[in-house]
């Protein structure tokens, strides 16, 4: 993204009077990445490469 990055704008959404629940989608499968982005507010994290059945069973 060209102004921010997906952890800076899940701090930005959630910290809203009454934000939406955020979900991280992303490629990076890392701890760390996961790590960061539920403690800037993400309700869950899915990787891009979740297959789609997986993805509607949610």
């Amino acid at each position: 993204m060209p102004i921010r990055d997906g952890i800076g704008a899940t701090e930005e959404i959630t910290s809203l009077t009454a934000p939406p629940v955020v979900v991280a989608l992303t490629t990076f499968d890392t701890d760390e990445y996961v790590l960061r982005a539920l403690r800037a507010g993400a309700a869950g994290f899915l990787l891009k490469s979740t297959p789609p059945e997986e993805l509607a069973a949610l």
